[in-house]
């Protein structure tokens, strides 16, 4: 009797702890944006992780360029799929800001963007690589 209830015990273990977690997250439906290999969410440069330039596209079609963790007039605006580009229009200047989507990461585009103040080290600059960030992306979309 005694051991059929640690057999219980661990079933029940075992199925909450460590079957539903895997389940829930193998379910977990991620949105892509216009059939593409992005993700909606955030899209950043990997050599600076959280203080580095980032990329946010939100479901609404707006999204924000943090060109550098430096700034404070980060561009904002409604983005769209133009060919093999993403393109950023700012609501506020009308510039815009270009990544070349390849696969599931973007390259920013200086040479097709709005000019970029240098705040040295760690701010975007051409041929720089964005790429998704689940951590990130999970809390930014969560709300």
């Amino acid at each position: 009797m005694h051991m059929l209830s640690k057999k219980k015990l661990f079933l029940i273990y075992f199925l909450t702890v460590i079957l539903l977690p895997m389940i829930l997250i193998a379910c977990k439906q991620q949105e892509y944006i216009k059939d593409r290999d992005l993700l909606y969410g955030v899209y950043w440069v990997d050599k600076y992780t959280y203080v580095g330039p980032a990329l946010y596209l939100y479901p609404d079609g707006h999204g924000r360029f943090e060109y550098s963790g430096l700034a404070s007039d980060w561009p904002a605006g409604e983005y769209e799929i133009s060919g093999e580009n993403l393109v950023l229009k700012d609501d506020f200047t009308d510039q815009i800001y270009t990544f070349k989507i390849d696969d599931s990461q973007l390259i920013f585009c200086a040479d097709k963007s709005a000019e970029l103040y240098d705040y040295g080290d760690g701010t975007a600059e051409d041929g720089m690589i964005f790429v998704y960030s689940e951590e990130l992306s999970e809390h930014y979309l969560s709300k």
